[in-house]
């Protein structure tokens, strides 16, 4: 008893330093798409104050590909010290599970969730160059012309894809998907007009929708989004069914000491508290 009392307090001891000292050198933050789109954008937000409250630097990294897999699992296979840090995604730790036989990792297994950091819901807008004012002329505009419009997405098995293909099988359309790797990529293809459409979140497409470079046509959310008050939700078009938000967590590989998991997500909850930091849900900024 002795022997179990005496180990159990060191373990403690040991924990309660390691909170103390934690961060001593740069903290890696993986995100597995490409560089200007929400992943990346909230990973450096997060990133940014983490670096400020716990004085070290918080870096992030991107290693885009396979949607987000490659990261995920480079997070997975790292030591389990709080030095690498993923921006998990609802494609990583939702979808990929359930959509692929295999994966090179185990959500459960293999991390410690941190926090939850950003919830974001989608739109759907197409280029200038696409005749189209509302979801019933592109519509209407698939059909007459099969194989002619295109949607683009983040990637294979990412929510826009996934959205995208329920859009294109709720309707009988014949679109053609064309993946990225990454929601930046996708939207600078859209708005250059290479591709007709796309259902991605709000973060990246927002300044070109105010712009005038992007049109939006209606919004994946419960209700309509506060920043974008004139665009309607697919709920009251008809469409109930077309009711889609991406979410973002951080997350520690499986292992890493609960002091700091405890840590940083007390820091993340102190920076989700601030006003104006994300589009958390539809209605709210």
């Amino acid at each position: 008893m002795k022997l179990l009392f005496t180990a159990a307090l060191g373990a403690l001891l040991s924990s309660a330093a390691l909170a103390q000292e934690y961060p001593v050198k740069p903290v890696r933050v993986l995100s597995g798409f490409a560089a200007g789109g929400a992943a990346d954008i909230i990973g450096r937000v997060v990133a940014q104050r983490l670096s400020e409250t716990l004085k070290q630097p918080f870096v992030v990294e991107t290693r885009a590909g396979a949607a987000g897999i490659i990261a995920t699992e480079a997070v997975a296979r790292s030591a389990p010290d709080g030095y690498t840090l993923l921006v998990g995604t609802m494609t990583t730790h939702g979808i990929a599970p359930s959509l692929y036989k295999k994966l090179p990792y185990d959500v459960t297994r293999d991390f410690a969730p941190i926090a939850l950091i950003g919830h974001i819901p989608l739109v759907m807008t197409v280029g200038t160059a696409v005749p189209a004012g509302s979801v019933k002329d592109f519509i209407a505009l698939a059909k007459a012309s099969p194989g002619k419009y295109t949607f683009a997405s983040a990637g294979g098995g990412t929510p826009p894809h996934l959205t995208g293909e329920l859009f294109r099988s709720r309707f009988g359309l014949d679109l053609v998907h064309v993946p990225y790797k990454g929601t930046a990529p996708a939207v600078t293809d859209l708005i250059a007009g290479q591709v007709s459409m796309t259902i991605d979140g709000l973060t990246v497409q927002l300044p070109h929708i105010r712009s005038g470079k992007l049109k939006a046509l209606a919004a994946a959310s419960g209700k309509r989004i506060a920043t974008l008050p004139e665009v309607p939700t697919f709920a009251e078009l008809g469409y109930p069914d077309l009711q889609v938000s991406l979410w973002y967590s951080l997350f520690a590989p499986a292992g890493t000491p609960r002091s700091v998991i405890i840590l940083l997500n007390a820091e993340v909850s102190k920076m989700l508290a601030l006003p104006g930091i994300f589009y958390t849900r539809a209605g709210k900024r």
